[in-house]
This record gives C-alpha cells, structure tokens and sequence, in this order.
C-alpha cells in the first residue's frame, strides 16, 4: 500500500462498538502528536492473542508518546465473551483501547492475514506495515526517532478477490490458478462446450487430462490410456446389464440428447509436470468415486485382429529416408520414413477398421509406402500392398483390452 497522510478524522469516524474506552465516532485529536499503531487481530488468532501481554507491556512502556489500538471485525458481544473466558484461564485483560465490529479500518488497509500491524507516524502519516515480531520497544523507540527504515517492513501483497461460496480459481475465484499444482474437476453436460477430449502439456506447466460432454465408456478409454495404449470398440468390452448407460449407438441429436440426459459428462485432471506419470492412475481413482457403479480393468484376451504380415522377405518398403511423414486416407496411402508401430497405432486410434490392427512382421526399421489404396477396401489394400511383400489378413491374437464390469 502507498504510504500516503490519513486524515484522522476519516480514520476514526466509524460506526462500531468500543472494546474499553474507545467510543463511537471518537476521533483521533485525542491521539495526535503520539504514535498510532493499529493491531488487526481476532479471537481465534492464536499469535494474535500471544502478543496481547506483549502490546500491554509496550503501552505502558510508552503511555506518553505511543497509542497501541487493537482492531476486530468481531462484534463486541463476542470479544466480550472471549475476554471473559481469557481471565478466567488467569490471564490480565490488556488495558488497551479498542475497535470491535469494523468494517472500514479493514478495507482503507488491505491485508490477507492477522496480525497486521500499521504504524502511522505522529503527523498522521502511515508508515510501516509489520508483522508482529516487528513490535518491539526497539524498533518503536526507533520510529519515534523518524529511523524507519530500520523498521522491518511486512511485504505487502494485494488480497486477491475470493468468495467461501464459490468454487476456487473458478472465473477467478482466489485468483487464474497459475500456482496451482493440482486439480480435479467434475461435472454434468454443458450446453455449448462442444464434445471430445485432450491429453496434453499446457503453457501453464500442467499436465491436463480433459474430456467435454463425453459419455462414461470415454472416461475409462482415457484414464486407462497410459504408455500409449488406445481402447476403441474392437478392444472395448462391456460386461454390464445395462449398456445403455454407458454408450450410446445414437446419432446426432438424438446422441446428444441421450449425452444430456444424465449420460455425457465434463472432467478435468490437472497435475505438474512432475507427476504427469501418475496422472492416468489418478484419474482411475477418480472414477471409482465418480462412477462407483462400475469398475475398469485392463485384461489379456483372445480375439480377431487384423493382422499385417511378410508374404516373403521383400525389403522393398525399406525407407529412403527422409523427413518422415505417414498419411493414412481411405483411398490413398503416403509413407514416408516412419515406422509400422506408428501406422498401426494411427490406424487404431481413426477406429479405421473394424478390428484392432496388430504388427506381426517382425521388422522395427523405417519403411516407405506409396499405394492408391487405403482403408475403405480391405482387398484393395492388399492388392496394392503384394508389390512390398505385404499383407493384412484376420487372426486370433491375445491383446490387452479394457473390461467394464458392473461393481459386485
């Protein structure tokens, strides 16, 4: 806060209850020419109340030159209250003037924690703000002096606008959320947030896990996606009574619908980058909260893949090199320099066949293809692929799938 002059009429001219002998509307001629320092504190303020023999003791010690005047938000009822449970603990009441009930003095001197103390000078000229290992008969005897730069100063930071009944760091509740470290937030269909989901690495240092208007199947394709792995309807298995509760066959509006009628969901998992390993294991725990109902697991089954094989030991897809580059169409693919592992897994997560893609050749280097075909035609595909040696056909292969069971 800038230390600007305080008229003491404006400073005192308040309606609240006197804590002794301070009185409603009492200005502060009575105190000019001395040294005010204002003692924000509260009952349930526990060095607040250590300091008041301190402050007791340092107004006796300058009764003449100094004013020590303690200031509460708490109506004077419940000081009074605290004050009678305080002697009866056997501690002395402090024989200090006071403001109970104020809902100015904390809005002209801003601060976000207690005990705050402001030292206001004998013209009338606040001069220090401190914390309370500042008041010592030392450093008043220096501010007395007009030393106030050896008057260690409390740094002030401006409060940050926060309401109890609103959730944190929402629309700027307590702040952009720019310190946070973690967060996890649920919620049902929201009318115009559009659909899907993202994985990924903010500018803020976070990673984030978010999924918008999404139905309960995606919650546990996502949180189980970790190392790469991609759940789709071919390696989805439903073991539950009611399917219909967690995915929908519906199109357009009547899918959205379905989403809105208690079936589509928005979450958000936010952690540090340092724990970003941790991040789908989070989330799983989160879903056995959010949807106790269900559980999700990852298991080996057998079923029919679409498998990519060697008819013989062509190496005519072996790359060239080159800036690498994979497009992947429905009639036409472009390869260039990339590994199979990364077709395969494009191929999976565009769902764009109706079987899990699996890599059984054997070969780990880089390949080059160039062929007017592509997914919509499985038998194209393949007649475009003879040239490489090269070959898709159906098999039984064990693969990891994700299980959804109804919770037993």
């Amino acid at each position: 806060m800038k230390l600007t002059a305080i008229v003491f009429v404006l400073l005192f001219g308040i309606t609240g209850n006197a804590q002794t002998k301070l009185q409603i509307g009492d200005r502060l001629e009575k105190f000019k020419g001395k040294l005010v320092i204002l003692d924000f504190w509260a009952t349930w303020c526990k060095p607040c109340i250590a300091m008041m023999p301190v402050m007791d003791s340092l107004q006796q010690q300058f009764a003449d030159r100094v004013q020590i005047i303690p200031v509460t938000y708490q109506p004077g009822s419940e000081v009074k209250r605290f004050f009678e449970s305080y002697q009866r603990s056997g501690h002395k009441i402090p024989a200090l003037q006071g403001i109970t009930g104020d809902t100015t003095l904390r809005k002209l001197f801003n601060y976000n924690s207690i005990p705050h103390y402001v030292w206001i000078d004998e013209l009338g000229t606040v001069q220090a703000f401190t914390e309370f290992k500042a008041l010592t008969k030392e450093n008043i005897s220096r501010a007395l002096s007009g030393n106030w730069t050896s008057v260690p100063q409390k740094r002030f930071v401006p409060p940050v606008a926060y309401s109890y009944y609103r959730p944190l760091l929402i629309n700027g509740n307590g702040g952009d959320g720019a310190n946070m470290l973690y967060h996890s937030v649920f919620s049902g269909f929201t009318e115009g947030l559009g659909f899907g989901f993202s994985v990924l690495r903010d500018s803020s240092l976070h990673f984030r896990i978010t999924l918008r208007n999404q139905p309960r199947i995606w919650f546990y394709r996502v949180a189980y996606s970790e190392n790469g792995k991609t759940f789709r309807d071919f390696n989805t298995l439903l073991e539950v009574k009611d399917t219909a509760r967690i995915n929908s066959i519906k199109t357009g509006e009547d899918y959205e619908n379905w989403l809105k009628n208690g079936n589509g969901f928005c979450y958000e998992l936010a952690v540090g980058l340092d724990r970003e390993k941790e991040a789908f294991k989070m989330m799983q725990k989160d879903l056995e909260f959010l949807f106790p109902e269900y559980s999700g697991a990852i298991e080996k089954r057998k079923m029919i893949c679409l498998v990519l094989k060697r008819m013989n030991n062509s190496s005519t897809f072996v790359s060239k090199g080159g800036k690498s580059s994979t497009e992947l169409g429905p009639y036409e693919w472009s390869v260039r320099n990339a590994s199979i592992g990364n077709i395969i897994r494009r191929l999976n997560f565009m769902q764009a066949f109706p079987f899990m893609v699996v890599d059984l050749t054997g070969y780990t280097g880089k390949i080059d293809l160039n062929l007017s075909a592509g997914y919509s035609s499985i038998e194209q595909l393949n007649a475009a692929l003879i040239k490489y040696g090269l070959k898709f056909e159906q098999q039984p292969v064990e693969q990891e799938i994700l299980v959804i069971k109804d919770r037993l």
